[in-house]
């Protein structure tokens, strides 16, 4: 809004000082350099005869008689030239006047007029002309009158002057009409002002003076074919006028003007005022340009714009004075952009003046986690204002910098900034050491540092790995996380996460390194344990079972026998129930969608002999739906078999079994739930709250056991973000119910 009220207002001044001649005085200066700069040779054909001081002194005081007037155009008649304009007013009755216009009759001479104002009857002026018999000798009569503009200086003649009943041609106009009697009489414009473009200073064209002439001291021929002007040049004689060009003494003749106009008129280089249009033109053409730069270029740009366009002015203006004869006024669009490009540098340091002092007191006024002792402000001027305000804000930036930067050296974990080529923008201490020990050649390119990196578990290695270039981490939305191991054995926790902008496109990335070489030492020697329950125990107490079983009768003792196997069965059972509690915690694995009614059928059927043996009556419910859940299957799977295992050990001989499989709705989310119910003696509250816990069993019971299937169940179930819970009573059963996420469209 405020970027086109400049405009319309700026438009308006435009056209104002276009029409109102506002600038007319600076065009004046414009113009009269133009045309000090663009002085010619003037044409050959005009010879300026002048009646000088030193003429005065040969011939005698002025006024000078008839007959000496007769004498000095019968000499210029010798050398028939091809007009003469005699300029030198001649109303007055003198003796010798007819011997005047014998002379006059032998070559065409052209008189000036004389403007009597104000004239008779209410007209503007009359015209006065010669006296008889020089008025009916000459050859033409035209006026001679100058304008001067407002500074005093002579820039305009008209070609015809008068009024609505009589129109009169310039002198020099008759004379041009005599050398190039190509033009028919005054048109509409012919009365419009002409402007004036000097040949050259005074003396710029040939001249002879008069007493040369008379004393018949030159050569006719220099005459033959000249146009040659007449008139008075001695200082306190003939008029003088200032020009653009005059000489040290300020002032041009007369007659040199009119030989300037006259020259003006042989070359057709005739200059007129343009219209309106092209002025107006010139001055919004360039404002415009202007405004629209100030919303499209920056400020360097709006200053080189802004020369531009005046530069592209003035040569505009040029080109139409000295190329088409039209004087166009930069002045108007000059100072249209010498005004309008500091009003909007004001109003736009105005707009981000308020702009800075709004944010500046919405900064000041939220809450600082540096909690800064605020400051005195009391009553002050908007720049004090604004300069305290900035110093504030300069000052807590510098000290969140510092808090940010210390806060980031203090983490034990070893971050890093990165740009979109991988080059690291922001380290912190951890971060620095690192880079050192691992890679102090590379300086900071975070890419020599991952490049060393392998990873920790080759088959949990996922298509995420960072050891590819920079452009391959992972997009926006995406994170890559991978435990990776350095050449001198460190292993660390690797993260790498997109850094975005605030249009949410990535511009880099943020890394993360930690050390877990502890951990990862711990879990291997964990597995190292697994791998010795799992083979190095589990194959001689395997081997045991299978001595026992087939050694002859009398080898053993019955009970002996009996006491063997129970021990071994019971170790192998600690060992299988201790592997896979393990591996449930540390199964790495992709969740997949998982149809629980098909886990359930399966866990049935493989426990079907035992179920069989025991004569134990086992009912499906809701085994025919559908419900899929995001899992992992031999977890489930093991886990079902778990529950089903304890109901059919605990159930008692030729109990029921009831494995139920329905959905519940709660919190506008449904869940799948596995229900697994016997018909055992049942336990009390104590011992229900403490059923998952490692090698918790129920000391009543005569069925043996590790006591880590219950906790393994528990694991797979929080693994897959479900729950297990467990209801009984004494003498009323047992019901195990497994909650799992149903996966819904």
């Amino acid at each position: 809004m405020e970027w086109w009220l400049v405009g319309l207002l700026s438009t308006a001044i435009a056209l104002f000082m276009v029409f109102d001649r506002t600038t007319e005085r600076l065009d004046r200066l414009i113009y009269d350099s133009m045309v000090r700069w663009h002085q010619h040779a003037p044409d050959p054909r005009i010879l300026l005869v002048t009646i000088d001081q030193r003429s005065l002194q040969e011939v005698g005081a002025w006024p000078w008689t008839r007959e000496t007037h007769a004498r000095l155009i019968g000499t210029l008649a010798q050398g028939r030239p091809k007009a003469i304009a005699y300029d030198i007013l001649f109303v007055d009755s003198k003796p010798g006047d007819g011997d005047l216009a014998s002379a006059m009759a032998t070559v065409p001479v052209y008189l000036p007029l004389l403007f009597d104002v104000p004239g008779s009857n209410g007209r503007a002026f009359d015209s006065v002309l010669p006296v008889e018999p020089i008025r009916h000798a000459a050859a033409g009569f035209g006026h001679v009158n100058l304008i001067s503009d407002g500074d005093g200086l002579v820039r305009r003649i008209r070609r015809y002057d008068g009024d609505a009943r009589e129109r009169w041609p310039h002198l020099m106009e008759l004379v041009r009409r005599a050398v190039q009697p190509d033009r028919p009489g005054p048109t509409s414009d012919d009365t419009e002002p002409r402007l004036l473009s000097f040949a050259g200073p005074p003396g710029h064209f040939p001249s002879i003076d008069a007493a040369t002439l008379l004393r018949g001291e030159f050569p006719p021929e220099i005459l033959r074919d000249r146009i040659v002007l007449v008139g008075a040049t001695a200082q306190g004689l003939g008029d003088r006028h200032p020009t653009a060009l005059s000489a040290p003494d300020g002032v041009m003749p007369g007659l040199e003007v009119q030989a300037n106009f006259l020259d003006q008129l042989l070359s057709g280089r005739s200059v007129l005022q343009a219209g309106p249009v092209p002025e107006c033109l010139l001055a919004l053409i360039p404002l415009w340009l202007l405004l629209i730069a100030f919303t499209r270029l920056q400020p360097r740009g709006v200053v080189a714009a802004t020369l531009v366009l005046a530069v592209l002015v003035l040569t505009v203006s040029i080109g139409s004075l000295f190329l088409l004869h039209q004087w166009l006024s930069p002045a108007p669009a000059l100072v249209m952009l010498a005004l309008v490009y500091p009003l909007w540098g004001w109003r736009r340091l105005a707009a981000v003046s308020g702009y800075m002092i709004r944010e500046l007191e919405t900064l000041r006024a939220e809450p600082d986690v540096l909690a800064p002792s605020p400051t005195a402000t009391g009553r002050m001027d908007p720049v004090s204002r604004q300069t305290l305000l900035l110093n504030e804000a300069i000052g807590q930036v510098r000290d969140m910098r510092r808090f940010v930067a210390d806060s980031l050296d203090q983490l034990p974990d070893a971050l890093f900034v990165v740009n979109e080529g991988g080059s690291v923008l922001l380290a912190n201490a951890a971060g620095k050491a690192l880079l050192a020990q691992a890679v102090p050649a590379a300086g900071s390119d975070i890419a020599a540092l991952i490049a060393l990196l392998q990873p920790a578990d080759e088959a949990a290695s996922d298509g995420n790995w960072p050891t590819r270039s920079p452009s391959a981490w992972p997009p926006a939305g995406e994170e890559s996380r991978q435990e990776v191991l350095l050449p001198d054995g460190r292993c660390f926790d690797l993260r790498i996460a997109p850094r975005l902008a605030a249009d949410g496109h990535r511009i880099g990335w943020i890394v993360r390194m930690t050390d877990v070489s502890f951990v990862w030492a711990a879990r291997q020697q964990r597995e190292e344990t697994l791998r010795f329950l799992s083979h190095d125990m589990r194959t001689p107490l395997t081997s045991i079972l299978a001595l026992t079983g087939t050694a002859p009768a009398g080898d053993f003792q019955p009970d002996m026998r009996q006491r063997i196997n129970g021990y071994a069965r019971r170790t192998l059972e600690l060992a299988d129930g201790f592997i896979h509690l393990a591996r449930a915690q540390m199964l790495r694995f992709r969740p997949e969608p998982i149809n629980l009614s098909d886990l359930l059928k399966d866990a049935v059927d493989e426990l079907w002999p035992q179920i069989s043996a025991r004569n134990i009556e086992a009912t499906t419910i809701g085994e025919d739906q559908d419900l899929l859940v995001m899992g992992e299957r031999s977890l489930l799977t093991r886990a079902l078999i778990n529950l089903i295992d304890n109901a059919i050990k605990y159930g008692g001989e030729g109990g029921h079994l009831t494995c139920s499989l329905s959905v519940q709705e709660t919190e506008g989310h449904s869940l799948a739930v596995c229900a697994i119910t016997d018909t055992g003696p049942g336990m009390p509250a104590d011992l229900v709250d403490r059923l998952f816990e490692r090698f918790q069993r129920d000391g009543r019971s005569h069925v043996g056991g590790a006591g880590l299937g219950l906790s393994f169940v528990q694991t797979v179930a929080r693994r897959h973000g479900g729950a297990i819970r467990c209801d009984s009573k004494p003498g009323e059963g047992t019901t195990f119910t497994l909650i799992l996420d149903l996966l819904t469209d």
